[in-house]
């Protein structure tokens, strides 16, 4: 047993550029890089998202099918969106079954966004100002910007 966890050791020395000695703290510092790497690159997909959705804008309505993006970053490029209290977006990215949506409205945005979800052919939920899902077909977004322009008019 002490013969595999010193080649184990050794190797993950090995593997780090560094002494069996200094070999947690090279690992500790190879997680944190891989962290602040990861979260950089999370900011410039978010900020990569939030130009395209961006140029889709309809007064204060963002519909944007995002074929780069997650549910995650969907969330988040919503969340950004909605700072504007008058704002609303509906997103949509590829998902398992079909597309993934995530629709959310701004304060000042008197739309239930659940409801809107599940009227235009979505799976999901959440609350009246934020609501995630997935729809099987690709015409979901479209519908959903059609249904809330007719709600706010």
């Amino acid at each position: 047993h002490f013969q595999t966890a010193a080649k184990t050791a050794g190797e993950v020395a090995a593997a780090l550029s560094a002494s069996m000695e200094d070999a947690p703290a090279a690992l500790l510092r190879e997680r944190e890089e891989g962290k602040n790497i990861r979260r950089d690159m999370e900011d410039r997909l978010l900020a990569a998202a939030l130009t395209v959705i961006r140029k889709k804008k309809q007064g204060n309505l963002y519909p944007c099918h995002l074929p780069f993006a997650d549910r995650g970053l969907l969330i988040r490029a919503a969340g950004e969106i909605i700072r504007d209290p008058k704002a609303s977006a509906l997103l949509s990215c590829p998902g398992k079954e079909g597309r993934a949506l995530a629709f959310a409205c701004g304060a000042e945005v008197h739309a239930d966004m659940t409801l809107l979800l599940r009227s235009c052919g979505g799976r999901g939920g959440g609350r009246p100002d934020m609501a995630q899902g997935s729809a099987a077909d690709d015409q979901a977004l479209e519908r959903a910007a059609g249904q809330l322009m007719e709600i706010l008019g």
